[in-house]
């Protein structure tokens, strides 16, 4: 590098630069960099202005040798002549999404617990009966609606909302949809009611039903009696169908351990079989062959036992009338 003499840098071509650098057109970045190193080390660790002067020039020669400084000018370049949309490329948006999703979905899930506690709080004030049917399935309310009205219940509050779970039709997962459904269970449900394919993935939603079993079916119909069955799990088999979410979901490295929970058989509901007591409480099926039992249980965050026995007998019996 001629001394005094000013380079134009602007204008200078990566071959112009390294023959500056003493350094032939096929030069490799390992050969660029001894070569920097090199031309600086007598200028480094200085600083008068002679030496911060060639360090700079000598950091500008290496930017356009490694051929960094043309890969700079052709992204802006890039940039300039790209659509923007709020001020960033679509490009710029994806890398954007790409390192920033996970505080999304933080914002998101703050966002919901919020909204789930309003919701609670708002329909604690305007119902006095709570039930949630989930599964994948459509839900027409007015039967179940009545039933619990002409039972006693002023203002029940009758939703649904789908889940889909691992399955062997072809379904894929609705995040959407199952996010939505947990926050749903902040609603405080007094009764739970599920899809016979969905209640072994929600294990711990449900209220152990023991306490109030008796009850339920002292007060049933002999026509319903005649049909139903108790629901058991464990807590193994929670651990499992958990595992199995995982893996619906593409994720192979957190499985739990099933052997490490208990085996003991938990009543967490009551199923009602015949397809046309199903189809009486609005229910739609959508998995493929339009057909599904439902188990009818109660919410771990109950509050009021009693009240989630009658709310389960006057269900199960209008299913049957």
């Amino acid at each position: 590098m001629e001394e005094n003499k000013e380079l134009d840098f602007e204008n200078m071509t990566r071959e112009e630069a390294l023959k500056i650098m003493g350094l032939g057109p096929k030069a490799g970045i390992k050969a660029i960099e001894d070569r920097f190193w090199k031309m600086t080390k007598q200028y480094r660790g200085k600083d008068d202005p002679e030496s911060l002067k060639k360090e700079e020039e000598f950091a500008t020669l290496y930017e356009i040798a490694t051929g960094h400084r043309d890969f700079v000018r052709q992204q802006e370049e890039e940039r300039n002549n790209s659509a923007k949309f709020f001020g960033k490329t679509k490009k710029e948006w994806e890398n954007w999404f790409s390192y920033t999703w996970y505080k999304i979905l933080i914002i998101l899930a703050a966002v919901g617990i919020i909204a789930a506690f309003l919701i609670s709080l708002i329909s604690n004030l305007l119902v006095d009966c709570n039930v949630v049917f989930f599964g994948l399935m459509d839900l027409d309310n007015t039967y179940v609606t009545q039933v619990l009205k002409d039972s006693g219940k002023k203002k029940p509050r009758i939703s649904a909302m789908k889940v889909v779970v691992p399955n062997d039709e072809g379904k894929g997962a609705m995040d959407a949809y199952n996010e939505a459904f947990n926050s749903m269970v902040y609603t405080d449900p007094d009764v739970l009611i599920s899809d016979e394919e969905s209640y072994p993935y929600y294990f711990d939603i449900f209220g152990q039903l023991e306490p109030i079993y008796d009850g339920i079916m002292a007060g049933l119909s002999d026509k319903a009696k005649a049909d139903v069955e108790a629901v058991y799990m464990t807590e193994q088999d929670s651990v499992k169908n958990s595992n199995e979410v995982l893996r619906f979901n593409g994720i192979t490295d957190m499985d739990s351990d099933p052997a490490e929970y208990s085996d003991k058989p938990i009543l967490i509901g009551i199923r009602i079989k015949d397809q046309d007591a199903v189809k009486k409480l609005g229910v739609e099926s959508l998995w493929n062959d339009g057909e599904t039992t439902l188990v009818v249980g109660i919410c771990g965050r109950s509050k009021d036992l009693e009240v989630s026995k009658d709310m389960i007998i006057s269900i199960i019996n209008g299913a049957y009338e």
